[in-house]
């Protein structure tokens, strides 16, 4: 609807039915390596998250990048993005809301340091250290 270059990651059973119906601003590359996600990443200027997850690494991962994400405000993505600070929440997945969450975060400046900074609570050795406290603590007389 905005006209803006979107590129979409990754496969699944409805890619031939959606590219049909894709504007040519709309680019598919389906399954990515680890090295191309970081470089489409590191590329963009936000990712658009519009799923609901558990806990869902996309967020994570664009932010570790320091981009903000534009993602469904239900599931994980409400404890991994800070709304107005990391990204922005749309409140339902419509057309609608996705073309007013996207022109919303296009209007906002966001620090790519503090994301990045942010992501950092999710990292790998945060989680192994959290985890070794626990068993610590567990076990302890």
């Amino acid at each position: 609807r905005l006209g803006r270059p979107l590129v979409i990651v990754g496969d699944g059973p409805e890619r031939r039915r959606l590219q049909a119906m894709a504007r040519p601003h709309i680019r598919f590359v389906g399954e990515l390596t680890d090295l191309a996600m970081r470089r489409y990443y590191r590329r963009c200027r936000a990712v658009v998250f519009p799923g609901e997850e558990d806990f869902g690494l996309v967020p994570v991962e664009a932010q570790a990048c320091g981009r903000p994400v534009i993602a469904y405000g239900r599931g994980g993505a409400l404890e991994s993005v800070v709304q107005g600070v990391t990204g922005i929440f749309i409140a339902t997945q419509t057309p609608d809301a996705l073309s007013a969450g996207v022109q919303a975060a296009e209007a906002m400046t966001f620090d790519a340091a503090a994301i990045r900074r942010h992501a950092e609570q999710f990292s790998q050795q945060r989680f192994i250290g959290q985890i070794e406290a626990f068993v610590a603590r567990a076990i302890s007389p």
